[in-house]
């Protein structure tokens, strides 16, 4: 019998029959079913926990001792110690599914918490048999217009997939995914799988280029165009003005000296082709797959070759728009390289777009013994140098594969806008100084020649393409000098930038960032920022105000200004001679009390007037 203890008042409040000899028991992990093992009668007793009544009798092996319950109770193990097995039982059916062979004398059974693994401990033979539960899943492999055949691989834990033994005239393999298209999940040729679900893998192809390195064992005497006929290296170097003619190969082990031009418009019928990750394999494109991996992380796949790009948290992220991964990396941050599949101990060349259709070469990456590599790329330029435009843009590595072909990867990337700071003479190396009714701007960090425009209260700076102005209510403000009160509002509106940027206002000797705001869809902002009397000292100032031009680079428009405390004005005229102290003490009291209403007047009317729009939050990478 099986003794029912109410667990409160210590009592017994039933007893049940069930078999002969009764010795493992088991609860069912929401306690609503009770299994005993009868060791005389080599079968399981199943009772309902509700009503103590036994529901069923599942005959198991000989002298079923342990009994255990899988954590989600679907399933339950019975270690027979007679006939050294277990019986696996479906808790639905309770019909035995499995018996599984294990060690001499198997008595004491567990699941592990996730489900995944049983243990046996087989008292006869000191030993403790652990069973994978998990049913062996399998690979099949779809020739996809080639020939040959390949037997489906069946596993239950990581294993490196079969290499392919698949032909196809005309054409090399590239490597596997799971859409016939390419538009699924890729795998390169022997990676790993997990062997969690059924899957059906679909051979790629890429045609065979007629006139590679490999094949005519002598240099490349033309460059590449993403698609079409091949165009000669020195019509691409005239009409780009950056490709270089490819140089002789160093110890056979580099291609060429600069990128090769990508044409995205032209790559793919769909919208999105221009975001699309692009493969050359000697000169002709071929299929690239691509997959992000987390938010920081996307994993490119063409043929043997792999590579992986990682941004660091707070500087970058990798969103999947349209199944394609989409990279974005604050400029003057980094990612992290690393890939496999290139030939062993060759070189690898990385370029980052700069400006004008030029490029910055990388230092080369080395390809070690195994053909794998490692390394950082970082988005910036020496503070000399012109610096990475913001925008839309894309980095290309250049290498050898395992048959000493050269292989192009050509992959979009949005370079941010880094976080606020000054921005500073590249020429001098210093931030700008100005005394009140002086004035300059920068371009990308360099002296740029503009119109400036004086109007009351108003300054407006021009350049080619783009305007900031900047208007303010302070009583000492002339259109030779601008001048600022504290805690007062001030004005600052521009065009011409680019949208989903933004511009930034500052002051500084001591840098005080006044405020950010977000560029509209038509390249224009207006904001509405006071000078904090808690962070900047009355005297001579810079202002600054920044905004992303439509080519990617920062506009800085810099204007000497006064700041001033509504205080320093004159409060009242003077009291006269003989006045008691007290007298002239409430007398300027009430001064200030109306100069201060005046302050207030002013800046409600002002408010009033402009009616600024909410300019919301800026995240920041």
């Amino acid at each position: 019998t099986v003794s029912v203890i109410n667990a409160s008042t210590n009592a017994v409040t039933a007893t049940v029959s069930v078999g002969v000899q009764p010795w493992g028991i088991a609860v069912s992990p929401d306690g609503a079913t009770v299994y005993v093992t009868n060791l005389s009668n080599d079968n399981v007793s199943v009772i309902n926990a509700s009503t103590n009544a036994v529901t069923a009798t599942v005959p198991v092996g000989g002298r079923p001792w342990g009994v255990a319950v899988s954590p989600g109770g679907d399933t339950v193990y019975v270690a027979n110690s007679a006939d050294d097995t277990v019986s696996v039982i479906n808790a639905s059916t309770n019909a035995v599914t499995a018996t599984v062979a294990v060690g001499d004398a198997s008595r004491g059974v567990a699941v592990s918490p996730d489900g995944d693994t049983v243990y046996v401990a087989n008292s006869a033979d000191d030993t403790v048999s652990v069973l994978s539960i998990t049913s062996p899943k399998s690979v099949t492999f779809d020739a996809n217009s080639g020939s040959g055949s390949m037997s489906a691989q069946s596993g239950s834990s990581s294993s490196a997939l079969t290499s392919n033994s698949f032909t196809r005239t005309g054409y090399t393999f590239t490597g596997w995914n799971t859409s016939a298209d390419g538009s699924g999940t890729a795998y390169a040729d022997g990676a790993s799988y997990e062997f969690a679900a059924d899957l059906t893998l679909y051979a790629q192809w890429a045609a065979v280029s007629e006139t590679s390195d490999a094949d005519s064992g002598s240099d490349s005497e033309a460059s590449s165009s993403a698609v079409g006929d091949p165009v000669a290296a020195e019509e691409v170097s005239a009409a780009q003005g950056r490709f270089a003619l490819p140089n002789p190969r160093r110890d056979g082990l580099l291609v060429r000296r600069g990128p090769l031009e990508i044409n995205r418009d032209i790559q793919a019928a769909n919208a999105d082709s221009g975001n699309k990750a692009v493969a050359l394999l000697g000169g002709e494109e071929v299929a690239i797959s691509a997959r992000t991996q987390g938010s920081q992380a996307a994993q490119f796949v063409t043929g043997k070759i792999s590579l992986d790009i990682a941004v660091l948290e707070d500087r970058g992220v990798v969103d999947l728009i349209n199944g394609i991964p989409a990279l974005t990396v604050a400029r003057d941050a980094q990612a992290a390289l690393k890939g496999a599949g290139l030939l062993p101990n060759s070189k690898l060349q990385v370029y980052l777009p700069a400006f004008d259709g030029s490029f910055i070469e990388m230092p080369e990456l080395e390809v070690n013994a195994e053909g794998e590599f490692e390394g950082s790329l970082a988005f910036r330029t020496s503070s000399r140098e012109k610096p990475l435009p913001i925008g839309q843009r894309s980095i290309q590595i250049v290498g050898l594969d395992e048959g000493g072909v050269e292989t192009v990867l050509d992959i979009p990337v949005t370079i941010a806008q880094p976080l606020p700071a000054p921005e500073t003479n590249r020429v001098s190396g210093e931030r700008p100084v100005l005394e009140p009714g002086q004035s300059n701007a920068l371009s990308a960090g360099a002296p740029e020649t503009v119109t400036v425009e004086r109007s009351g209260s108003m300054t407006s700076m021009e350049g080619e393409g783009w305007a900031f102005t900047v208007e303010t209510d302070s009583p000492g403000a002339t259109p030779e000098a601008m001048s600022f009160t504290r805690d007062a509002p001030v004005a600052f509106s521009g065009e011409g930038f680019m949208p989903g940027t933004r511009a930034d206002v500052w002051l500084f000797s001591d840098p005080t960032l006044l405020g950010t705001v977000n560029i509209q869809e038509d390249g224009t902002f207006t904001a509405l920022f006071a000078v904090d009397s808690l962070l900047v000292p009355t005297g001579t100032h810079t202002l600054q105000i920044q905004g992303v031009g439509d080519d990617g680079f920062v506009r800085a428009a810099n204007l000497g200004v006064e700041v001033m405390d509504p205080l320093d004005s004159p409060v009242g005229p003077v009291a006269p001679v003989g006045v008691q102290r007290f007298d002239l003490m409430a007398f300027a009291v009430s001064g200030t009390v109306v100069l201060v209403l005046a302050v207030l007047t002013v800046v409600v009317a002002t408010l009033r007037r402009r009616r600024p729009r909410p300019i919301g939050v800026v995240p920041t990478l």
